[in-house]
């Protein structure tokens, strides 16, 4: 038996044979549907906006990603900024940046896009973590508000 948790909140979200990639996927659609969670790619946060979108890349087993800010309180000095992707099985890993370079201060922010290899076929989830922000010349924070996103690799 496998455990499916949600990357965001930890909370388990199904209990699936181990070996079956398609009953995995179905679980975590059905819990999510059940939970009323979908994925929204771009958001609104305390003053301004974020985004987080993934989809396949060109070649087999890879997708790609970016994620970014745009702000509308003011232009900011320096920023902190953390996204975290899953597959199925519960593989995963962080990327962070954080930035007070010569080209700020700045009103948006958009990270490269980033291809990756994945072993897993299957939806991977994709989102901004809790707490990343930009601090503006005022000294004001501005907080992500969580986008997040999913894509079938295949």
């Amino acid at each position: 038996m496998k455990i499916l948790v949600d990357g965001k909140s930890g909370q388990e979200l199904a209990r699936v044979p181990a070996d079956s990639q398609r009953a995995q996927e179905e679980a975590v659609e059905k819990s999510a549907a059940s939970a009323g969670v979908t994925p929204e790619d771009e958001v609104v946060g305390n003053c301004g906006s974020s985004w987080f979108y993934i989809m396949n890349a060109p070649g087999r087993d890879l997708y790609q990603w970016y994620t970014g800010f745009r702000l509308t309180g003011g232009e900011a000095y320096d920023f902190q900024w953390r996204v975290y992707i899953q597959d199925l099985v519960g593989g995963g890993y962080s990327r962070s940046w954080s930035d007070n370079g010569p080209q700020w201060p700045s009103a948006t922010w958009s990270s490269p896009t980033v291809v990756d290899r994945s072993p897993i076929n299957g939806t991977h989830l994709g989102y901004v973590r809790s707490g990343s922000h930009a601090i503006l010349t005022s000294g004001a924070v501005c907080y992500s508000g969580g986008p997040s996103d999913s894509a079938n690799v295949l």
